[in-house]
């Protein structure tokens, strides 16, 4: 009897673990869903990988022009986001598009180096220890390399300057992470 008790208690922490571990953004995935120039993904097979969040799907417009949106959820917490470009909307809830972008959005989903979104300039520049890529996008920064990007708000003020920054500019206001992106940063 405390031989069972033990393997069910082993079993529930293992399934604790993985389901933790499922949610880490990797160069090349994020928990079960693979990442790459190649993967494709529908309602239906997100809706598989992740079946303790909510998952949907929304045709949209907007200034990048039609695009696939695929939402996932837990409760009420945004956990992340795939964007793809789009001609028309799904047809069904198997047919599948290609990720133009993956977005995190909950400071439950590290990133390969330890970032998680909440964290500020100066705690990415000593988790990633490389040098760090600053651009702009529509309406705030971003900073990274590789496959991994950072968007962070320089100046949250009304209808703020968004020209591009220094370094020393990061360093001194010390933004906080809005998101993390994969493969590019985000628009």
């Amino acid at each position: 009897m405390i031989r069972f008790v033990t393997q069910i208690i082993v079993m529930i922490g293992w399934c604790l673990s993985i389901s933790a571990h499922a949610l880490e953004l990797g160069h090349s995935h994020l928990g079960p869903l693979p990442l790459n120039k190649k993967t494709k993904v529908s309602l239906a097979s997100l809706q598989s990988m992740f079946p303790n969040y909510t998952v949907t799907y929304v045709f949209g417009e907007g200034d990048a022009g039609v695009f696939h949106y695929f939402d996932v959820t837990d409760k009420e917490e945004r956990l992340f986001t795939i964007q793809s470009e789009a001609s028309e909307a799904l047809k069904n809830d198997d047919a599948s598009v290609g990720i133009l972008l993956l977005e995190i959005h909950s400071p439950a989903i590290k990133d390969p180096y330890g970032v998680s979104v909440g964290m500020h300039y100066r705690d990415v520049l000593l988790l990633r220890g490389e040098p760090l890529t600053i651009g702009l996008n529509h309406h705030d920064h971003h900073v990274g390399a590789g496959s991994i990007w950072y968007s962070l708000v320089v100046n949250e003020q009304a209808g703020a300057d968004y020209s591009l920054v220094s370094q020393d500019e990061l360093l001194q206001s010390n933004p906080k992470v809005l998101s993390i992106s994969w493969p590019t940063p985000r628009w």
